[in-house]
């Protein structure tokens, strides 16, 4: 575990000398234009300018289906797995590094048409507690 914590689902935060997020709405539009995104039709609608929520779509098209003319379980993990990670880093700022080590997703049923997901999280400090 890093110096200042494990992040959800394990991972690690740690101080960097690298950059910080660009402005939530312009990243929105970039990440809408990612290719993974953009050719299995996810589309982040909204994120916070604090970088507390997100939400995400994701519509079953014929060329993203599977057999069961659902949606791909990869694509259902793709949409969900980077949103922790950039709403710690989009908060915490430069002088940071957030590694999301692991993950785990729980098909309950078929997601056939369109699906969506949101996430919200409490403010993050990048200040150490002193315990």
């Amino acid at each position: 575990m890093g110096e200042w914590g494990a992040g959800v689902g394990g991972g690690e935060i740690s101080r960097t000398s690298g950059g910080v997020l660009p402005d939530p709405r312009w990243f929105r539009l970039v990440m809408n234009m990612y290719p993974q995104f953009l050719f299995s039709s996810v589309r982040v609608r909204r994120i916070a300018t604090d970088w507390t929520s997100v939400e995400v779509a994701h519509r079953v098209r014929p060329w993203n289906r599977n057999a069961n003319r659902a949606a791909f379980g990869g694509t259902l993990f793709s949409m969900t797995d980077p949103f922790y990670g950039i709403m710690a880093l989009g908060q915490l700022g430069p002088g940071y590094r957030v590694w999301n080590t692991c993950a785990s997703i729980e098909f309950v049923t078929q997601a056939v048409g369109s699906s969506a997901r949101s996430w919200n999280s409490t403010r993050m400090s990048s200040r150490r507690s002193e315990t």
